[in-house]
């Protein structure tokens, strides 16, 4: 069997770990599409955090449901534990390393990179299946409408997504596994109402990319005052 039969084989069986770790390397290509690269892991986080909270809009399931607050930004361990692996297969090159002391807690914050000549082989064979050819597509779309917020800015905008700031410090949020109350999916659907209803047809509804776009910049107005 070759590498990319067990890759393709291994796909359709839909493993989660496995799943997750192309997840990163689709972002981390969104992340290229966007220009936003090299993005700090703080950024990626969050990139990984607001994929999940709005992929109903695109009618996609989120890979993960809960995410404890632990941080002031979003983290997923099981996801950074995947990035470190990408690492160490070279898939992935880490940059700008540096230390950080938040409260109790220590950690290295770094910039992550996709290894391109290394991960191309690897995601034209997920691209080749329309399920992620599909999530490329939003993964994009969302990076892009991101790539208009600063660094400086995005802790500010992170806050005020309703799903984020649902939970206090050292809470599990839950948005799509138990309660499932994804605050952000309805949010959006605020904002499109009455976005609609501004321009006078309330019938209307917006495509799900100017939908995405619409709560970033809302967030993004809100956050500047």
């Amino acid at each position: 069997m070759t590498a990319n039969a067990d890759l393709s084989n291994k796909m359709g069986s839909q493993s989660l770990k496995l799943r997750r770790r192309v997840r990163v390397l689709m972002l981390l290509d969104a992340v290229d599409y966007a220009i936003l690269a090299p993005i700090s892991v703080q950024r990626f986080h969050t990139l990984a955090f607001l994929a999940d909270v709005l992929s109903p809009i695109f009618g996609l399931v989120p890979i993960s449901g809960k995410i404890l607050k632990r941080r002031s930004f979003p983290y997923f361990p099981e996801l950074q534990w995947e990035i470190d692996r990408l690492i160490g297969l070279d898939l992935v090159t880490p940059l700008d390393l540096t230390p950080i002391v938040e409260k109790s807690n220590a950690y290295v914050s770094f910039s992550l990179a996709l290894q391109r000549t290394r991960s191309s082989p690897v995601l034209d064979i997920v691209y080749s299946q329309t399920e992620f050819s599909s999530l490329r597509d939003y993964f994009r779309e969302l990076a892009g409408a991101l790539s208009n917020i600063q660094d400086a800015e995005l802790d500010s905008v992170t806050k005020l997504d309703v799903t984020w700031d649902s939970g206090h410090a050292g809470a599990v949020i839950d948005y799509a596994e138990w309660r499932a109350q994804n605050y952000s999916k309805m949010g959006a659907d605020r904002i499109e109402k009455m976005a609609v209803q501004a321009f006078g047809d309330g019938d209307a509804r917006l495509s799900p990319t100017a939908k995405i776009n619409l709560y970033v910049k809302y967030l993004k107005r809100v956050a500047n005052g």
